[in-house]
Order: C-alpha cells, then structure tokens, then sequence
C-alpha cells in the first residue's frame, strides 16, 4: 500500500503541508504518481479543502484522467465529511460532483455520512477508525 495523501489537497486547492515523496499539487497534479504505483486500487477522499467553489469540473477531469491512466484499476471515492460543528451546504454540493465523475469512470462511491462533525481542525482517531471500517465492510 502506497499513501500519497496531502493535508489539505483538493481538487482546485493545493496542500497546506507537503512530503517530498508526495505531489504538493491538487489531485489532478498526482495522477502520474498514482500510476507509477500500478494499484489494483485507488482511493480518493478530499474536496472539503477546495470550500464553497464548485469541484464538478475539475473532479470530473481527475477521474476521467485518472481513468486513463489506470484502465483496469478499481477506483473508490469517499464522500466529502467536514470537522466543523455544522455540515456547510456546499458539502452537500461536493458529494453530487464526486459521485457524478466517480461513477461516470466506473468508478465506486461510499457515502461516509458526516462521521467527522464536531471533530476540530482534523479528523479524530475514532472518526478514522470509523472511515476505515465503512471503506472495509463496503468493499468486502
């Protein structure tokens, strides 16, 4: 397993903190790293950092060219979950985009529901550990 995960990359926003084994772009900006890896799976979880700007075209252009490069690769994208104490309308709004451009790629998309509200500036362990549990009876 291969982590190339950003803290606060997006589909439009670049990361707030990067590893220099990792991209520092937006996702788009990761596709060839990916496909060096040659995954059998891809999982996808972000959007919450781009905010109230619409990801429908640049999420659709990731998973159309993500698609491209990984032809046979099972692709999972995760629902866009917020820290904050109440779900911003626009979350709602980036989950629609994300399972649009998932699905139009073959893609999978698991709905994780709002496991992250009230959790502060980032997901708590629990929260995670949820996550991981959704993804793993969802992909069983």
């Amino acid at each position: 397993m291969t982590n190339l995960s950003a803290p606060g990359r997006g589909f439009i926003a670049q990361p707030r903190d990067c590893d220099p084994n990792v991209p520092c772009t937006p996702f788009g900006g990761a596709i060839e790293a990916i496909a060096a890896e040659k995954p059998d799976l891809v999982i996808t979880f972000g959007g919450v950092a781009d905010g109230d700007v619409s990801i429908s075209a640049p999420s659709a252009d990731y998973f159309t060219a993500l698609r491209a490069a990984l032809p046979d690769a099972k692709l999972v994208t995760l629902s866009t979950i917020t820290t904050d104490p109440q779900v911003p309308y626009w979350v709602t709004l980036h989950g629609r985009s994300l399972r649009e451009a998932t699905e139009s790629v073959g893609g999978v998309y698991i709905d994780l529901g709002q496991l992250g509200v009230g959790d502060g500036a980032t997901l708590s362990p629990e929260t995670q550990a949820a996550i991981a549990q959704s993804v793993a009876d969802q992909l069983a």
